[in-house]
């Protein structure tokens, strides 16, 4: 054999170099493949944040003050704020000028008749309309032109706009401009949907702050705002040229604070310059989610580091053992130092250079393929970066270290162990003791730190948790094993099997440090897998708590609809759709969910656990037991009265005015008798629209005076009628127990001011009746009666962190508000971690129930449908029927989507692609362990067969020898992952987005974790299956 001695080496064992190159490979692809991937996930969560070029959250802008009569002084003020920032970065500035008053206009052919013109405000764009795009016509350059919008131009679809609508070329308006009347002609309409186009017309928005307009601006020639003498502030913007990179944020930053330092100073100072830009706000946001993704791969990276070392080092400690007696007769032969380091060094470092320039070649192909499955199709892949090369540096330093340590421990080996082929030490060295030790107490300190933290918020100590509960687990079983194996070695042995296997892992220890290795690697596997799952699971969670259902359709119901009834018309079985009504826009419990309680359940996809009640729990306490309502048919309701009279000194009845109001389908609508008086009353014409039935909502006094005063009256119903409906039809509503005392919109518990209930009675004889005494001490009350069909106070469930005003006399009562935002007072169920929709501000109430006790009619809030998962296009078609039209419609996976492309649920995502890699790592370290020591073994397998041991039967012997500590570090390993998981997963940074969560489930998946470790075991049985087959072929071919 010819060649340099490490050739000749490597044509002798191509398997011990072949090993440590795989090894060395598969190190630096887990060490480059996290930075890589980390540099891309900022990157495009920061694009993401970004938006696409011409957005505007890409924009900086200024604006500045300018005199009457002199408009080109406020935009060049502007402008002089933006020219320290970069021009390779912003594009070149934008300027409009936009007058701070708004006018009004009217269309020349036809004036308004109605005397109430709308209002539009006027914007200067020179002669290029700012560079928005035109879609006919040209820009205005001469007094008595402007240009329209888009939006403008097809606004013949408007009620609002009504004959002033449909503006096209060549039409001739009049602007009201302060006091003149201007007539000017439209001859151009440009686009206000490109980034240009949206400055032009609503430049004002760009700094967070309304118009002077709710309309597009007309846009004039500058020399109408000097014409005019108008006043005027001039706006100039610059947008990012290109995709904002990382590298460019600091630079971008630096841009926005010069814009800003500049209108301090001379000429932008005395114009009243002020500048705005989005981008530091969107920074800062994103600042903690990439320190939280970096602290969710550092765990992996760190526990598949310390893998990937232990490997190298095993398999060199290993390939030491083999080649002890070789470096021993160099020894002997008194060969110089240099050349025997060049011996034990130069080949193994050759296979781990080789490997790891292999390595990283391999990382930039994986990587590609991580990145498009993990972050996204079309996010950056920047291999060939300062970090990504420091990484793949570090794997190589640390396996040459691994590679320097234990060859010198092997080369080191006495002679007398060399010359009796006894290297495997039978008892632990100092120095491994001493690691060992270490080892044990670092983890203990680590640990007691991570108890110490909320949340571990970046690259800390902590993140060795995970490893070093592995590493620590691994050397505790193993010096366990060894003693056991020992005693049992000196035994009788009961099998062939305890003989083989059992006695050779006892007289070579080093073999069970195999399983260590494995307990590392499947530690790696099973954390990330078990933190990947439980990051997708919560965002989930929180996208089904911020929707509320799988589909969500914002509608629009007409005012002679009840939404509530016609949902439950379009879906009779209550399975798969449910009404609500939505108000985020509050503070507190101004910020409310009304649903249909009785569906809630079947259709929302929010679980009990997250409103702290179970489902019956949350239907009795929402919608106590009530009466039934009080309804009546007709146009005309009459109360028949008796007994009326005042009740308390200074009471002027003439001054009083009996009222009733009903609820239809439109809402409510006030009955008011008038002067209460004995005998019967009678609705004025129209004020009882009840041809489809009405409920009675409530009947009360109140006081006709602008300054009301205390008062005390008394009257007693004796009958209930309609022009559809007799007393006797009516005479549940003469029944004491089916009303109560109102509290209504007295949310002041001071307020005195009640109403008694009680059997009528007409003089001295008892009658059938209503007997209703009020009592106003206060003044300036409504003082009133309501059925029991309803509850008073309302009951709500609140959220979390609701603040919230006690109601004094009202066990649980708060002060609050009903959907129409009258007052209210509410009953506190409970408090939830995360409502609907609302998360942790805000109050849940039924929908009905609130329907009941406040006007439906006047609601604030937005209309939905929810419907449960899967198509229902009967339900659909039955609310179109209804005359409800939809407007939109969310459904929950893109919320999850949107959700998960956060940077906190895709770095946990990237740790399965590094945890896939170190299972491949371990299983190829565990066979290259297996393969470098197989020749040594040779001959003991060949004395067995010799004693006539069948071929299967030692291939069953075999399997079982390798199979063994494979399977107990699978097992460890598992252990370790979960039991790090529990230590960590509640302070790892998982959560994306603001606001409260759902309580979190942080139990382990099930699924994923048996399939994980079977699958492991299968590869492992297959594995060593096959290394026993061929390890007993091999002895066959040797012997012949």
């Amino acid at each position: 054999m010819r060649g340099p001695f490490w050739a000749r080496s490597v044509r002798r064992r191509p398997a011990a170099f072949l090993s440590l190159f795989v090894l060395s490979l598969i190190a630096v692809v887990l060490s480059a493949l996290a930075p890589v991937m980390l540099r891309s996930l900022e990157q495009q969560t920061l694009a993401d944040a970004t938006g696409p070029v011409g957005g505007s959250r890409t924009t900086l802008v200024a604006s500045a003050d300018s005199g009457p009569g002199d408009v080109s002084s406020g935009y060049e003020a502007a402008v002089d704020a933006l020219t320290g920032s970069s021009a390779s970065l912003w594009s070149d500035p934008v300027t409009v000028s936009a007058a701070t008053s708004a006018s009004s206009w009217e269309k020349a052919a036809s004036p308004s008749e109605s005397g109430t013109l709308p209002t539009v405000g006027l914007v200067g764009g020179g002669t290029d309309c700012a560079g928005a795009p035109l879609l006919e016509g040209r820009c205005p350059d001469a007094v008595g032109e402007v240009a329209v919008s888009r939006e403008a131009a097809q606004a013949a679809n408007r009620d609002t706009r009504g004959s002033q609508a449909g503006l096209v070329l060549g039409t001739r308006l009049s602007l009201f401009i302060v006091n003149d009347q201007v007539p000017v002609t439209v001859v151009g309409i440009y686009d206000d949907r490109p980034l240009s186009g949206r400055f032009l017309s609503d430049p004002a928005s760009f700094f967070g702050v309304a118009g002077v307009s709710d309309a597009p601006s007309f846009v004039v020639a500058d020399a109408q705002f000097d014409a005019q003498k108008l006043e005027a502030t001039g706006y100039a913007l610059r947008g990012l040229r290109h995709v904002l990179r990382l590298d460019d944020v600091p630079r971008a930053l630096r841009d926005v604070s010069a814009a800003h330092r500049a209108t301090l100073d001379g000429i932008a100072a005395i114009s009243d310059t002020d500048t705005a830009s989005p981008l530091p706000r969107i920074i800062a946001r994103l600042g903690p989610q990439h320190r939280a993704a970096e602290a969710l791969l550092a765990i992996v990276v760190v526990e598949a580091l310390a893998l990937s070392w232990f490997a190298i080092a095993l398999a060199v400690q290993r390939i030491g053992r083999v080649r002890a007696k070789e470096w021993g007769l160099a020894r002997l032969r008194g060969l110089p130092v240099g050349r025997r380091i060049g011996m034990i060094l130069l080949e193994p470092g050759i296979a781990l250079v080789a490997g790891a320039v292999a390595g990283f070649g391999l990382a930039v192909l994986s990587a590609r393929e991580a990145v498009h499955l993990v972050i996204g199709p079309g996010a950056p892949v920047e291999p060939i970066r300062p970090l990504v090369l420091a990484a793949a540096g570090l794997a190589l330093l640390g396996a040459l270290a691994a590679l320097a340590a234990a060859s010198i421990r092997s080369a080191r080996l006495p002679l007398t162990s060399v010359l009796r082929e006894s290297t495997e030490p039978r008892t632990i060295s100092r120095t491994a003791l001493v690691a060992q030790s270490g080892a044990v107490l670092l983890t203990a300190a680590v640990v007691y730190s991570l108890l110490g933290l909320k949340t571990i918020s970046g690259v800390q100590l902590a993140s060795l948790t995970p490893s070093l509960i592995a590493v620590v687990a691994g050397i505790l079983a193993v010096q366990i094993a060894i003693v056991v194996l020992r005693r049992m070695s000196r035994r009788s042995p009961r099998s062939l099997g305890g003989i083989v296997v059992g006695r050779q892992l006892g007289r070579t220890p080093s073999v069970l440090l195999a399983a260590v290795m494995v307990s590392l690697g499947l530690s790696v596997a099973t954390y990330s897998a078990q933190v990947a799952v439980v990051a997708v699971h919560l965002q989930q969670n929180r996208a089904a708590a911020s929707l509320g259902a799988d589909t969500v359709l914002t509608i629009e119901v007409p005012r002679t609809v009840s939404l509530l009834e016609a949902v439950r018309r379009a879906d009779p079985s209550g399975q798969v759709a449910m009404a609500a009504e939505v108000s985020t826009t509050g503070n507190g419990v101004g910020r409310f969910i009304a649903v249909d309680t009785s569906r809630f359940a079947a259709v929302s996809r929010v679980r009990p656990a997250w409103l702290g009640l179970s489902s019956e729990a949350f239907r009795d306490l929402l919608v106590p037991k009530g009466t039934a309502p009080l309804t009546a048919h007709g146009t005309s309701l009459r109360l028949r009265i008796a007994g009326a009279g005042v009740t308390a000194q200074k009471t002027d009845p003439s001054t009083l005015h009996l009222i009733a109001v009903v609820q239809a389908a439109d809402g409510w609508h006030t009955v008011v008798f008038g002067t209460p008086h004995n005998g019967t009353l009678v609705s004025p014409a129209g004020s009882f629209p009840c041809s489809a039935g009405c409920r009675v909502a409530w009947i009360g006094i109140e006081s006709a005076l602008a300054d009301p005063l205390p008062f005390g009256y008394e009257l007693t119903v004796t009958g209930v009628s309609t022009d559809r409906q007799n007393v006797s039809e009516l005479a549940r509503w003469l029944v004491p127990s089916q009303w109560r005392n109102r509290i209504g919109d007295r949310t002041d518990s001071q307020q005195q001011a009640s109403v008694r209930i009680s059997q009528g009675r007409d003089g001295p004889a008892t009658v059938t009746g209503l007997r209703l005494q009020f009592s106003d001490f206060d003044g300036g009350n409504t003082v009133s009666a309501m059925p029991r069909d309803a509850p008073d106070p309302l009951p709500a469930l609140l959220g979390s962190r609701t603040r919230v005003q006690d109601y004094p006399g009202v066990p649980d009562g708060v002060q609050g508000v009903a959907p129409d935002l009258s007052p209210r007072v509410l009953t506190v169920i409970g408090r939830a971690r995360a409502l609907p929709r609302l998360l942790d501000t805000g109050a849940l109430i039924d929908l009905e129930t609130a329907s009941r006790i406040s006007d439906s009619g006047s609601r604030v809030g937005h209309d939905e449908v929810w419907l449960s998962p899967g198509q229902h296009p009967a339900v659909l078609t039955a609310l179109r029927s209804e005359g409800i039209r939809v407007t939109a419609v969310t459904h929950l996976s893109d919320v999850v989507t949107a959700d998960v492309r956060e940077a906190h649920p895709r770095a946990a995502l990237a740790g399965l692609p590094i945890g896939a890699a170190a299972l491949l790592l371990t299983l190829v370290a565990a066979a290259a362990l297996r393969i470098i020591g197989s020749a040594g073994r040779r001959s003991d397998w060949q004395s067995l067969l010799d004693a006539g041991i069948s071929p299967q039967k030692l291939r069953g012997l075999l399997l079982l020898e390798a199979f063994t500590p494979v399977a107990g570090g699978i097992v460890l390993g598992t252990v370790s992952g979960l039991a790090a998981f529990a230590l960590t997963i509640s302070r790892l940074p998982l959560l994306a987005g603001d606001g409260a969560t759902p309580p979190p489930d942080f139990s382990p998946a099930v699924l994923p974790l048996i399939a994980l470790v079977a699958g492991t075991l299968l590869l492992a049985a297959g594995g060593s299956a096959v290394g026993a087959r061929l390890e007993v072929g091999a002895v066959g071919r040797s012997s012949r």
